[in-house]
């Protein structure tokens, strides 16, 4: 067979690799044989693809692709899918291949049977004629059916507060605080970058969250991607999510108290502030850095400040001290209120906290314990 006779073997892993020059005996074979070798390669390398259907449509990063990159995501995807060994991919362009892979791993958190890949290129006369793609599996594919099974009726016995009918706001709020309540942020969790940390061992890092979250979008029939990026001059995991038609950013990470303020607190509260964000309010902190472009969120109607009441664009004392309040006299242990800048976030918190407001609002309220974020403008108040 011609691809296996001329054919140079390089295989490259994830972050490095290795060269191969060519052979003599290839290099003293004239011009017009070499094109018509490499037409023959490239034809015997389609024929070996298989036929793959794709089941990515609903995809963010997968609609970024163009069509040539969508047939390459598809075949890896198929690949993955179904645990093959190797694949022939429709691509001669190994920076073409990376970038697909990881919007492939970004669209697909759940996922968490691969840890990277190689590939092999095959060459004639210096030019790449077809490239074999061979994932790095962490489990064989019985082990995947099983963890897989365990991983179903963790995420069934989640989810069972929530429909698919619901509102997606609610179902945002319901993935967010579910993920929050039952998962603590710990580096040195087992599987940390996959969602085995997140529903089977209840601990995880930014990633495992960032898989988790998307997985539990994509159960309930909503589309959210992994955003890979720099926050807090770190390398951070956040996603982008759809609600309604338009588009937020949430980082479930960054909604754990403990991760941001452990020493304020002696226990865990879920931090609404990274729910449902902006690019404007995500921006502040986060840096992404994609393989692809990312939509612009400037949508905050299914903002948790905004739907529950909680924002506030003027200085409305009456409103303000009636919204921390509420909060006090129907028992909660905290309220967090949001203002529309920083201006009205000084004014706000000189009146409920430095002229002692808040015990005129409050009644029986003994002491003011507030946490600040004014990065956001929030003012989180702990009764």
């Amino acid at each position: 067979m011609l691809r296996k006779i001329f054919a140079i073997n390089l295989i490259i892993v994830l972050l490095g690799l290795t060269a191969c020059g060519m052979p003599e005996a290839i290099r003293g074979i004239s011009a017009g044989i070499r094109d018509e070798l490499a037409e023959e390669a490239r034809e015997a390398n389609a024929n070996n693809n298989r036929d793959v259907t794709s089941v990515s449509m609903e995809c963010y990063g997968y609609n970024q692709l163009n069509p040539e990159e969508q047939l390459v995501y598809d075949e890896i995807v198929d690949c993955l899918l179904n645990h093959l060994d190797k694949v022939d991919v429709s691509t001669t362009d190994t920076d073409e291949l990376y970038k697909v892979f990881s919007i492939v791993m970004a669209d697909h958190g759940g996922i968490f049977w691969v840890s990277g890949y190689q590939y092999n290129t095959y060459s004639l006369f210096g030019r790449v004629t077809s490239i074999e793609f061979e994932p790095n599996y962490t489990f064989s594919q019985q082990e995947v059916l099983q963890l897989q099974q365990q991983i179903d009726e963790v995420v069934l016995g989640w989810m069972s507060g929530i429909s698919v009918t619901d509102s997606d706001y609610n179902k945002a709020k319901y993935i967010f605080e579910k993920l929050i309540q039952n998962v603590d942020y710990d580096l040195n969790s087992e599987n940390n970058q996959n969602i085995l940390s997140v529903f089977l061992g209840g601990k995880t890092v930014c990633q495992g969250y960032a898989c988790a979250t998307q997985y539990l979008f994509n159960y309930l029939g909503m589309n959210s991607m992994v955003v890979t990026g720099v926050a807090g001059k770190e390398a951070h995991a956040w996603n982008l999510i759809q609600l309604d038609g338009q588009y937020y950013y949430m980082d479930t990470t960054w909604g754990n108290s403990k991760y941001l303020s452990e020493e304020m607190s002696s226990e865990k509260y879920i931090n609404y502030a990274f729910m449902a964000c902006t690019s404007e309010e995500i921006n502040r902190t986060h840096e992404p850095q994609m393989q692809i472009e990312l939509p612009e969120a400037t949508a905050t109607d299914n903002d948790y400040f905004h739907r529950e009441g909680l924002f506030f664009d003027t200085y409305d004392k009456n409103a303000i001290g009636e919204t921390v309040a509420s909060a006090w006299y129907r028992g909660a242990d905290r309220v967090a209120i949001k203002m529309g800048n920083d201006e009205l976030y000084q004014e706000v918190k000189k009146y409920m906290v430095e002229d002692g407001a808040i015990f005129d609002w409050c009644v029986g309220l003994r002491s003011i314990n507030y946490i600040e974020n004014t990065e956001e403008c929030i003012l989180n108040f702990q009764f």
